[in-house]
């Protein structure tokens, strides 16, 4: 697959098979959406659409809004993030993001791979 946008075609292989989650580190994914909030979207805004549960996991529905800091140009995402709680505490949680309206939103185009 590629990912296009203006002169520039970046190449991403992929494969027909499980893809695994990448475990991190809290921190490590507060340090991650700082960065993205403060250098990337500065003035990112969220919006909470939806809040559903049932026993121990919740799912929130996001709106995020914001202008790319490096383009210029405002993008509007979704995002469902699923989480697990135990004893009042999220203990696992997993996002489900909207890339291909983010991106298209700021002029990437997706190259299906040749077949």
């Amino acid at each position: 697959m590629g990912v296009h946008r203006g002169n520039q075609t970046i190449e991403y292989e992929l494969t027909r098979e499980l893809l695994k989650g990448i475990d991190t580190h809290t921190e490590q994914a507060k340090s991650e959406m700082r960065e993205f909030m403060t250098n990337e979207f500065p003035d990112l805004r969220v919006s909470i659409k939806l809040i559903l549960a049932d026993g121990d996991m919740v799912v929130s529905l996001l709106e995020y809004r914001g202008i790319h800091a490096g383009f210029g140009r405002e993008a509007v995402w979704r995002e469902a993030w699923f989480v697990r709680l135990s004893e009042g505490k999220i203990v696992e949680g997993w996002p489900v993001i909207d890339l291909d309206t983010y991106f298209r939103q700021l002029g990437y185009q997706l190259i299906p791979p040749n077949s």
